[in-house]
């Protein structure tokens, strides 16, 4: 099952559990994307999809009967736009439940609010575990996701890197400011060393830089056999590039952020 239609069933779920009563009424579904900032390649896509799968399910005759309508909002990729399109799509919009956007730190950043106006959230792709659980680990009832989580890609990061490629000698350059590159670079840290790998290096950067050249002569003296840049958004073309154009030579792996389109 495509992961649109794996969304719209848990959509169709939701709403069956928090929608009105009312038969005529159309169905209210709210959606957070990315239309613009860093990851817009992300949310025009999501914006799409949506648009593709409500005129599928409305020209079905709706859910029981009912016309699905959405309100969407364009967070811009700032976490503050996420919280407050979150709490107008609960508190002015009433919708029964949100979708997207993909980005964790943004899912994070609005995560109370739908918790607070107990409003389902479904996130596309926000892979660090704080989306659905706290700091202590309590349960966030009201937020779901539709990917798969860091401890996992980390893992399979550093398996590819140590076992598939042979490497023993890793060097991270990771967004200080991103839940997501703090998740994977934590994860395939933990993986990489349990595998027998080393940390020669571990730089970060902040996601708003565009000049990475101080961190990768750092990298660039440790002699790591694998980089690790687990970021994703304009950051990332612009540090691959930069890092071979400083001679480093060694193979670059990275997380589900490696999409051809941001490039």
């Amino acid at each position: 099952m495509s992961t649109v239609r794996k969304m719209m069933a848990l959509v169709f779920v939701l709403c069956m559990m928090a929608a009105p009563a009312f038969a005529a009424e159309p169905i209210r579904i709210g959606e957070i994307a990315t239309v613009t900032g860093d990851f817009a390649a992300y949310g025009v896509a999501e914006v799409e999809s949506v648009k593709i799968a409500v005129a599928e399910i409305n020209a079905a005759g709706g859910i029981l009967g009912r016309p699905v309508e959405v309100v969407m909002y364009d967070c811009r990729t700032r976490q503050e736009d996420m919280v407050n399109a979150a709490r107008r799509l609960v508190e002015q919009d009433k919708v029964s439940v949100v979708i997207g956007p993909s980005g964790s730190g943004l899912c994070i950043a609005a995560a109370p609010v739908f918790n607070r106006g107990k409003v389902p959230h479904i996130g596309t792709l926000p892979t660090n575990p704080l989306v659905t659980v706290d700091e202590k680990g309590a349960v966030r009832p009201y937020n779901f996701r539709i990917c798969f989580l860091d401890p996992y890609q980390g893992k399979m990061i550093a398996a590819f890197a140590a076992k598939d490629l042979g490497k023993k000698k890793a060097a991270i350059l990771y967004d200080v400011s991103s839940d997501y590159s703090h998740g994977l670079r934590e994860f395939f840290t933990s993986s990489f060393k349990e595998y027998g790998g080393e940390i020669v290096a571990d730089e970060g950067h902040r996601g708003e830089d565009v000049d990475f050249r101080a961190q990768l002569t750092v990298i660039k003296e440790a002699n790591p056999d694998v980089l690790v840049v687990p970021t994703m958004g304009k950051a990332l073309p612009l540090a691959v590039k930069q890092a071979r154009d400083l001679g480093i030579e060694a193979p670059i792996v990275g997380g589900d952020g490696y999409g051809d389109f941001m490039w």
